[in-house]
């Protein structure tokens, strides 16, 4: 299952509940998110801008190599994503219609009914994210072992107002059966790609 951040311009999440989490399968809305971190994958995706709700035309699942290389308006993607004309990380000049993203993808476990969920970051809660990432890594507890609460926040940017995503760490998990159970799920998940779907933005 994927959850997302719903946004204001949303196409299939409701509108009205912006700012909260919205569980595809069970389309259910929730405010904020109480998680175990299991995975975390690098990504690059190009969209067509044009058909955001169609599959990506191009991914890598690593942010260095493309699945495979495939030609879009008459030009090839690169062998790797640092020399592809699609990659311009971030500067939007490669071409026209397409929109080729950074962003991790979370595998998480929620803490209150211990349910698996992918949560796509990209864009401006990228930071927000680095900034959590570089906090637990200093305390070298392993994200799994970890209540890492996220919710959102609404700021205005110069093309309008949009949710961002936050983190915040909810302390060390206190009971040793529920971090084996973690760590056994991040032990069988690792290694395993992470399909996704079109990001809602």
């Amino acid at each position: 299952p994927v959850r997302k951040l719903v946004q204001g311009v949303s196409r299939k999440a409701d509108t009205s509940k912006a700012g909260q989490f919205w569980d595809e399968t069970l389309d259910i809305y929730r405010p904020k998110m109480e998680v175990a971190i299991i995975g975390l994958r690098r990504s690059r995706s190009l969209f067509d801008e044009k058909s955001l709700d169609a599959p990506p035309l191009c991914t890598s699942d690593d942010a260095v190599r493309p699945r495979e290389q495939v030609e879009i308006d008459g030009q090839m993607t690169g062998p790797t994503c640092e020399v592809c004309p699609y990659a311009e990380w971030g500067s939007g000049k490669a071409g026209k219609g397409q929109a080729c993203q950074f962003s991790y993808t979370l595998l998480c476990c929620d803490l209150e009914g211990f349910e698996m969920f992918i949560l796509r970051i990209s864009g401006v809660s990228i930071g927000a994210w680095k900034q959590y990432l570089t906090k637990g890594n200093r305390q070298g507890t392993p994200a799994y072992a970890v209540r890492t609460l996220i919710g959102s926040q609404q700021r205005t940017f110069q093309h309008g107002v949009a949710h961002v995503l936050t983190f915040e760490s909810g302390g060390v998990l206190s009971d040793n059966d529920i971090i084996e159970f973690m760590r056994e799920k991040a032990a069988r998940f690792q290694g395993i790609p992470i399909e996704k779907s079109p990001e809602e933005e």
